[in-house]
């Protein structure tokens, strides 16, 4: 079950990294392969590090066995080469889950691996600075990631709300119930956001100003 589980992870970790690919950057991939082992160490709880090790990464296992596992490799792949959005991915995997739960799970995890195979793409790039925020703009998109929408932050970093943030809007307090910091999606159970790399060398002054983080202000 473990290595069924660890094999599916990997694989949708470096679709992930595969598509960090975008806009011609080039990547070191020895560098990439060895952050995701060690990040697949780190998400199935063999080698914890404090605030990263997955607490959604039991549970997703358990909801999918093999006939489902099968699956999502197959949806995942068809998702990857098709070059849709993430959103588009939540769809496919829709029909392989019966219970509402463990298709929430199978989302919300899905989305964490992702995105986290982007950054250590972008990481081993040596170009990217920066990580921002896209969600596909409907009415299913929540305050929190509303909030985050095109905005970005510095790879390595994350998208913080503190209590100052949270006492100034009441709607994001209710929607996190506590102060935060956000590396990567998802923002919630069920996040269906994804990652965009920036390259600062590539903005004019007034774009990096405008598109950089700022939780007290509005969405870029």
């Amino acid at each position: 079950m473990r290595s069924e589980f660890a094999e599916l992870t990997m694989n949708i970790l470096l679709a992930g990294g595969d598509a960090g690919r975008i806009g011609g950057i080039s990547i070191d991939w020895e560098a990439y392969n060895q952050d995701a082992l060690d990040w697949l160490d780190m998400y199935l709880g063999d080698k914890p590090l404090p605030g990263l090790t997955s607490e959604g990464a039991y549970p997703w296992a358990w909801a999918v066995n093999e006939t489902t596992r099968r699956g999502v490799t197959d949806e995942i792949t068809r998702w990857v080469k098709s070059g849709a959005p993430l959103p588009e991915l939540e769809l496919r995997l829709r029909g392989l889950f019966d219970d509402r739960r463990a298709h929430m799970i199978a989302v919300t995890e899905v989305t964490r691996i992702y995105a986290s195979g982007n950054v250590m793409a972008w990481k081993a790039s040596g170009v990217v600075d920066g990580k921002r925020w896209q969600t596909a703009r409907d009415e299913m998109v929540c305050p929190i990631c509303s909030k985050l929408h095109g905005s970005y932050v510095d790879l390595r970093g994350g998208w913080e709300f503190s209590a100052a943030v949270l006492a100034a809007n009441p709607e994001l307090a209710k929607a996190l119930r506590a102060p935060m910091t956000v590396i990567v999606p998802p923002g919630h159970p069920g996040c269906r956001c994804w990652l965009t790399p920036v390259v600062l060398a590539a903005l004019s002054d007034d774009e990096a100003a405008a598109g950089l983080f700022d939780p007290m202000g509005g969405t870029p």
